[in-house]
């Protein structure tokens, strides 16, 4: 089996007309890479490329445990902050049934790192980046998620959700005091869930946020029928279980001990390929734009 990484960059949201549920889906294809020849739609919609989608009925997510010093946020606080995210996106009404993927909270894990481990277990985390927001230009980000996934089919095989607690003035709760945590992962988990931005104002998917605003932390119309179209309550899935791609741990890859060799597997990524064939990511990132990288505050004018 061959492998190959992919870089995949959104495009930015454009204020154009649409009518309502005018939703977009991420794609394989990568906007960023002039070779790749996407293309978008009036919308702003990518039309190139597989759809992105959880094989799964179910997926797993955890908390970094510990949390950000920086802003005073534990691991616990984040955990609910995500469990009501998690809530909103379930709650999705599809047609008088609920979405066909349930979304599991777990335990905090100690990996601080986001990436995928194609040979060893792996975690979704939600990741906070303090001292130091490891994308230069982007101050104004809020959220950055990696996204790993089969280039051909678009199966995701795992996310993991960064937030920039260097630059942005997170808020947790009750009222909103700078920037809310609460919308700010409700917002990335539409892009964990295969959501790309949308340029419907008002929508949780809509690229940009203003500081003090709580409303992105319920999925509007337009999410709700992205959500629907992935996951409609009468999908397939692939398998029902909710372990990552390789099983669960909550060590990085580095600190996990190394895989046993399979029976007669020497060489067995060597040879022909076999035409149309899935190819892996080794460490695909989907990393956000507003215009410039990720979902970017929309500054109050005095």
């Amino acid at each position: 089996m061959k492998y190959a990484a992919l870089l995949l960059l959104l495009g930015c949201a454009v204020t154009l007309p649409r009518p309502a549920a005018a939703f977009c889906r991420t794609t394989t294809c990568d906007p960023s890479d002039p070779k790749a020849h996407c293309h978008r739609d009036l919308h702003s919609c990518l039309i190139d490329g597989a759809p992105l989608y959880w094989p799964s009925s179910c997926l797993t997510l955890s908390v970094q445990a510990d949390g950000s010093p920086q802003r005073h946020i534990s691991a616990e606080e984040t955990a609910a902050v995500l469990q009501n995210a998690i809530d909103a996106w379930s709650s999705v009404d599809c047609g008088g049934a609920a979405p066909s993927l349930h979304i599991k909270l777990s335990e905090p894990v100690s990996c601080g790192e986001a990436q995928y481990n194609e040979q060893s277990a792996n975690a979704n985390v939600v990741i906070y980046r303090d001292g130091t927001w490891p994308y230069p230009g982007s101050a104004d980000a809020y959220g950055f998620t990696h996204l790993s996934f089969g280039s051909e089919s678009g199966e995701l095989w795992g996310a993991d959700i960064e937030i920039n607690s260097a630059e942005a003035p997170l808020s947790v709760g009750d009222p909103v005091d700078g920037a809310d945590l609460g919308s700010i992962i409700t917002h990335e988990l539409g892009h964990v869930l295969g959501l790309d931005h949308t340029a419907t104002l008002g929508a949780t998917m809509f690229s940009t946020y203003t500081d003090g605003d709580d409303s992105l932390r319920t999925p509007e119309a337009d999410d709700a029928a992205g959500l629907c179209a992935i996951y409609p309550p009468d999908r397939t899935s692939k398998t029902d279980s909710c372990e990552p791609k390789g099983g669960f741990s909550e060590l990085c890859a580095a600190d996990q001990p190394p895989p046993e060799p399979m029976p007669n597997s020497a060489g067995s990524s060597k040879g022909c390929g076999i035409a149309g064939q899935e190819r892996a990511p080794t460490s695909a990132a989907l990393l956000l734009s507003a215009c410039v990288v990720a979902f970017q505050r929309r500054r109050r004018r005095a």
